[in-house]
C-alpha cells in the first residue's frame, strides 16, 4: 500500500490537502505489445476452442455461462463480449461484461479438477502451439 502525506495548501477551508507519494514504476509488471495486461490470467483462447472443450456438455457451457458475478439483480443476465483465458491449473477463466448492465465481470470455471476436461484443455493448448501462463 502507497504511503499517504499531508502537505500544506490546497483547499482554502483546510490548512492541509492530500498528495499521493510518486508511484515507483519498477515494481509494475510490464504489458506485452499486443498482448492481454499481467492481469489477463494465463493464454487466451478463442471461443471455437471453448466449444471443443465442452463438446458433448453444451447445456452445462450454457448454465456456467448464465452465472456471473455482477451487483445488478436483473433477471436472465449473462456474459456477453468475453474472452476465455487458460491458466497454469488448466482452469478457463471467462472476463466479459453483464448483459443487463455492461459492468465488468467475471466467471472462473475449474476444469484443471476434471481429468477429462484437463486433457481437452492442453489438447487445445497443444493444437495451437501455446504454452500456460
Amino acid at each position: 500500500m502507497l504511503a499517504q502525506e499531508y502537505v500544506p495548501g490546497g483547499d482554502r477551508n483546510c490548512k492541509y490537502t492530500f498528495k499521493a507519494p510518486e508511484r515507483n514504476t519498477m515494481n509494475t509488471p510490464s504489458r506485452a505489445p499486443n498482448g492481454p495486461g499481467p492481469r489477463a490470467g494465463g493464454t487466451e483462447i478463442t471461443r471455437f476452442e471453448l466449444e471443443r472443450i465442452f463438446a458433448g456438455k453444451e447445456d452445462r457451457l450454457a448454465t456456467l455461462l448464465a452465472y456471473l458475478g455482477c451487483p445488478c439483480d436483473a433477471p436472465g443476465r449473462h456474459i456477453v463480449r468475453y474472452k476465455v483465458y487458460v491458466n497454469e491449473l488448466y482452469d478457463l477463466i471467462l472476463r466479459g461484461a453483464c448483459s443487463a448492465c455492461g459492468a465488468p465481470a467475471a466467471r472462473y470455471l475449474e476444469t484443471g479438477d476434471d481429468r477429462g476436461m484437463k486433457q481437452r484443455v492442453r489438447k487445445a493448448l497443444r493444437a495451437r502451439g501455446k504454452d500456460v501462463g
